[in-house]
């Protein structure tokens, strides 16, 4: 997914394993506008209006914390 004007990029299939809390608190993200859907070099993009950049870069780095928690219980095991 893409903002319409700014540069951030989230990682969409995160929303799927989220837990519930976690809905509540980027809601403003799942209930964005689609305002179109088209093909990147990345793949296929969401591109979203309706919802602050801050709150998708606030998502980004959740994301990167938990994949690093991910990776560092992988090695502890």
């Amino acid at each position: 997914m893409v903002h319409e004007t700014a540069d951030v990029l989230v990682p969409g299939n995160y929303f799927a394993a989220m837990p519930s809390r976690g809905h509540k608190t980027y809601a403003a993200i799942l209930d964005a506008t689609v305002n179109e859907i088209r093909l990147s070099e990345h793949g296929p993009e969401v591109v979203l209006s309706g919802v602050s950049p801050e709150l998708l870069m606030k998502f980004c780095k959740a994301v990167d914390k938990q994949e690093q928690a991910g990776y560092t219980m992988k090695l502890a095991m």
